[in-house]
């Protein structure tokens, strides 16, 4: 009888066993990280949805209460006034802008940042912020004629909206102005409340 090696036969069972191990192990894993993504959604959302009853309180009130002073107002007023030194190297139009310009531009560049690197709930409370911003530069745009709000430094020669009208020989045109700007600022927190949910059910969807 010739010789014949011995080649032991796989174990066809064992095979089959350790493959479905592998698949339940997989499936795990990946119903794991779907409840994740859906309770992080959820968490995002919940944050992001306080964060825009904030906003628009603060956005409304300042049509029916324009002397009210809210926490996010002394954030704006800090980067307002880091504004004028910045933009004062530009002239001096542009250094008195630089404060409305400054309080304006840190929640547009946040924003942009955020959504760059996909963070999208993220870059809707920083387009929520710069709506509000623009509500509370209304306030300061209407009372260019007037000149009757308190100034930090107490020198009304420095009220930036009537400094700047007046350059531009637009101050006759003060109350249209403040309200097309504080129009444009609720139309912005709208939105940014509008795409808020729509990242909500849009990541629900795709969770499922």
């Amino acid at each position: 009888m010739p010789y014949v090696p011995y080649s032991p036969t796989p174990n066809k069972k064992t095979n089959d066993g350790q493959d479905f191990e592998a698949e339940s192990l997989r499936s795990l894993k990946s119903e794991t990280y779907s409840k994740l993504e859906t309770n992080h959604n959820y968490l995002a959302f919940f944050g992001t949805l306080i964060c825009a009853m904030y906003f628009l309180y603060c956005a409304l009130n300042a049509t029916s209460n324009p002397e009210d002073w809210h926490f996010i107002d002394n954030v704006n007023l800090i980067f307002h006034e880091a504004g004028h030194p910045i933009f004062s190297f530009f002239g001096d139009f542009m250094h008195i802008a630089g404060g409305t310009l400054g309080q304006l531009l840190i929640p547009a560049i946040c924003g942009f940042s955020f959504l760059r690197s996909r963070q999208y709930y993220s870059a809707t409370v920083m387009l929520m912020w710069l709506g509000q911003n623009l509500t509370s530069i209304s306030i300061y745009a209407s009372d260019a004629i007037k000149m009757e709000l308190p100034l930090l430094g107490g020198d009304a020669s420095g009220h930036d909206w009537h400094n700047m009208l007046e350059m531009t020989s637009l101050l006759s045109y003060t109350d249209a102005i403040s309200k097309s700007i504080h129009g444009i600022g609720i139309m912005i927190v709208l939105s940014a409340i509008g795409a808020m949910f729509y990242i909500f059910l849009l990541k629900k969807q795709n969770s499922n």
